[in-house]
């Protein structure tokens, strides 16, 4: 039985964790003092994850979307944003190296905002949940090392939409 396991998943019975970080463009979106704001930065990111077999995993990451900035109109606004995020990941074949990856979890943020006007400064920050997702595109470069190319998105009630479009290395051990 350990041998017929051992056969049908050589990628999770040799390796079930890995580590790797992702560096990317970063996008956000929100509604601040009944203004958009639409800024863009680098992104990078950390993440971990155990591989349950050759098609799911557990991913936890630390985002960090960098520094969005914007002139709203006599306002400037600097906004920074990061985020704890857990995600189920699917690691489906397009064949012998190349799959197609799904993610879908939970995401805790908080963004720090610097509203610099006239009249002075004010500092707003949000912490929040909510909903992470992501697809993307993998290939192993050898047994151990994976490239990733992925975009990742997380929406908060609050009218807040953040996306990090990314390319990651992943080592598994």
């Amino acid at each position: 039985m350990v041998v017929l396991a051992q056969a049908v998943s050589p990628v999770a019975a040799e390796s079930t964790t890995y580590i790797g970080f992702g560096v990317g463009y970063s996008e956000e979106k929100d509604v601040l003092r009944n203004n958009d704001f639409e800024s863009n930065d680098v992104g990078a990111k950390l993440f971990g994850g155990i591989l349950f077999n050759e098609l799911i995993a557990l991913e936890v990451g630390y985002y960090d979307y960098g520094d969005f900035r914007q002139q709203v109109g006599s306002d400037l606004i600097e906004q920074e944003v990061e985020a704890l995020v857990v995600m189920a990941r699917g690691r489906l074949p397009l064949s012998d190296r190349f799959y197609f990856s799904p993610k879908l979890g939970a995401a805790v943020f908080r963004s720090d905002s610097l509203i610099r006007s006239a009249g002075g400064v004010a500092r707003e920050v949000e912490e929040d949940a909510s909903l992470a997702w992501g697809i993307g595109f993998g290939v192993e470069l050898t047994r151990r090392f994976d490239l990733r190319i992925e975009i990742e998105s997380l929406d908060s009630e609050s009218t807040k939409e953040v996306e990090l479009y990314s390319a990651s290395f992943e080592y598994r051990f």
